[in-house]
């Protein structure tokens, strides 16, 4: 008599998720990225891979469903900030997939960034004056054209001379003596 036994396969979760890449700066309104770099090591794909900010640091997307990661794939999630108030803010980003098992597996990565203020434009700040052009003397431009109708006369020169000795070739193979025919 045959019986079917069956064992449960475990799959040791290979995924490697690096910790957070921060901004050297950030500043207040401007957009910051936050980086993790991840290896699949494993041998089987991972499903429902999402990123998800919890804090008080809006961000572009709260909830970024990355999709799923194949076996030996490499590459990055970038969780895009953008503080609204300076000093040092907190959020932590929670990594969440579906491994080989189907077990939902849970990171997460506490951040802080230092916020610094946008100091604010005056009138009188400039952001690189341009300076104010010199008048151009109208020399370079009458030397430019002269320039300009010297080759022009040159090109119809030898496009002249090249069409009439190409004539002159033509006219010299049509005339033929009728010595020519006798022979």
């Amino acid at each position: 008599m045959a019986e079917k036994i069956s064992i449960p396969i475990y799959l040791k979760d290979r995924f490697e998720i690096q910790d957070p890449t921060l901004p050297e700066m950030a500043s207040v309104g401007s957009e910051c990225v936050v980086s993790f770099n991840y290896v699949n090591k494993g041998k089987s794909t991972l499903s429902n891979v999402e990123a998800k900010v919890e804090g008080d640091i809006p961000a572009l997307q709260k909830v970024q469903n990355v999709g799923n990661i194949d076996p030996g794939t490499s590459g990055s999630i970038d969780v895009i900030l953008t503080p609204d108030q300076p000093g040092i803010q907190k959020a932590t980003i929670l990594l969440s997939y579906e491994n080989a098992n189907e077990e939902l597996v849970e990171k997460k990565f506490p951040i802080e960034l230092n916020v610094e203020d946008m100091a604010p434009m005056t009138p009188d700040d400039s952001m690189g004056e341009i300076p104010d052009e010199e008048k151009s003397s109208p020399w370079g431009w009458v030397l430019g054209l002269i320039a300009l109708l010297g080759a022009g006369a040159v090109i119809v020169f030898l496009k002249k001379r090249h069409k009439k000795k190409q004539q002159k070739e033509d006219h010299e193979d049509l005339d033929f003596d009728d010595e020519d025919l006798k022979e």
